[in-house]
């Protein structure tokens, strides 16, 4: 088929066609290998119903599981049973012999017990990404979302990140084939949103240091005194790292576009961004801050 289009978008993932075509490419870390969120990952969708009446926990949007043996988190999905599961890989597991039941024993390695689950698909996946896209337009060609922009979905970055591509990228297309906007408001669309790729990329890789670097001691798991201080060390230092990763308005709501071509020039002095701050300005450029009419 043909199609005759204005202008193409190529939001079509990590192994983008449009952007190859394009002979564009994607620059920065990839794989970076850490204890945990770091190379080889395994995911396992499954439907577990007993889960917390069997682990004797109040019932949470995430579970992490910390030690040297089956490092995982695991995010609900529907609130009922079922699950989002992702666990590290050992060097001595190859994900290519994994099978259902496998699936289902890497979930419950992690957590402790034997539980009965139902594996509803698994697959393996690469934790270590912070790539972005040296250009995101060609004339009327142009990318965004993981075909600009690759993470490791620390913070919900990756998935945040895309949505705002559309939304910059939605209002502009809109106001040049309206007639109310020429060229130069397109391409101020890859200014904008590589400055913001690079910095929330930044801020990803940050989080998965701070949780991926962070490794077990050897005892933690001792029925003694010295287990149970290094588990209460430990859980202190990733329920910090939590807040530090998911209290993030600053990054929410903070992200700026100064110097992009289609912004007026400005002296002022900019507010600091800051992962767990946000401070709203009223500069052109950021998000304008909210009043109460």
């Amino acid at each position: 088929h043909n199609i005759d289009a204005n202008y193409l978008i190529g939001a079509d993932g990590a192994r983008s066609m449009v952007r190859k075509q394009l002979g564009y490419s994607l620059k920065g870390e990839y794989g970076e290998e850490r204890h945990f969120f770091g190379g080889r990952m395994y995911a396992v969708y499954l439907r577990c119903p007993e889960f917390y009446e069997v682990v004797g926990k109040q019932p949470a949007w995430m579970n992490w599981t910390f030690n040297d043996d089956r490092r995982a988190l695991m995010a609900a999905v529907d609130g009922n049973g079922e699950f989002a599961f992702h666990t590290q890989l050992r060097s001595d597991e190859d994900e290519s012999t994994i099978t259902d039941e496998r699936a289902a024993d890497l979930f419950r390695e992690a957590c402790g017990v034997t539980i009965d689950c139902e594996v509803l698909s698994h697959m393996g996946w690469t934790a270590g990404h912070s790539l972005v896209a040296n250009h995101f337009i060609s004339d009327r060609v142009i990318i965004g979302g993981d075909a600009a922009h690759l993470f490791t979905p620390a913070g919900g970055l990756g998935y945040n990140t895309a949505v705002e591509d559309a939304v910059n990228l939605g209002w502009k297309l809109a106001a040049v084939l309206k007639g109310q906007g020429g060229r130069g408001l397109i391409e101020s669309y890859e200014f904008e949103r590589q400055k913001v790729a690079l910095r929330n990329t930044g801020y990803a890789r940050g989080f998965a240091d701070s949780v991926g670097n962070f490794v077990p001691e050897d005892n933690l798991e001792e029925n003694t005194e010295n287990g149970e201080s290094l588990r209460a060390a430990a859980g202190e230092y990733l329920v910090e790292h939590a807040k530090r990763e998911f209290n993030i308005p600053g990054i929410t709501f903070g992200a700026r576009y100064d110097g992009s071509p289609v912004l007026p020039k400005t002296d002022e002095v900019l507010p600091l961004d800051q992962a767990n701050f946000y401070q709203a300005s009223g500069i052109p450029g950021g998000r304008p801050p909210h009043w109460w009419l």
